[in-house]
């Protein structure tokens, strides 16, 4: 099911530039108003999703490495995430003095997942309208400015 856009490469350049913009800005928006409904702070939400997916233990060294945040800042996010009781802290049974971070599922399917419900259903409607070659292209595409804004954020934080 391609779509034509019309206009020349230029003119879709600068509609796509725009749009990925304008996503970028509702996606803030977005967790911004579901950290609001759940009483912690946005970056506090933003670091509960990269706990959830990241595939291994996480302990605060690695937290702050993904956000770029101190480790102080951190000890902070992980705090109010475990008073709010979206994680647990958990020793290492080898090594005492490492910490892991670990993300409360049952408690986080009660009081989140049912928030993002309605986005999800959503978005698999709209992944209908596409065949398997173009999500292919569009995952490429996504995991690709992935590594551009992981980039992108090294150089910021490389000039600070």
């Amino acid at each position: 099911m391609s779509r034509a856009i019309p206009g020349d490469r230029s003119h879709i350049l600068t509609q796509l530039q725009q749009t990925l913009h304008r996503n970028s800005n509702l996606s803030v928006l977005f967790a911004q108003l579901l950290a609001k409904k759940l009483s912690i702070y946005p970056t506090d939400m933003e670091c509960l999703g990269f706990l959830l997916l990241k595939p291994t233990e996480a302990i605060a060294g690695d937290l702050a490495a993904l956000t770029g945040l101190t480790t102080g800042a951190i000890t902070g996010v992980i705090d109010r995430l475990e008073k709010a009781g979206f994680i647990q802290r958990e020793r290492d049974v080898k090594d005492r003095r490492k910490v892991f971070v670990l993300p409360n599922i049952e408690r986080i399917g009660q009081e989140i997942a049912p928030l993002y419900q309605s986005l999800l259903d959503a978005f698999d409607a709209l992944y209908e309208h596409y065949t398997n070659a173009e999500l292919a292209a569009i995952l490429d595409f996504n995991q690709r400015s992935e590594t551009i804004l992981r980039s992108e954020i090294e150089k910021v934080r490389d000039t600070q």
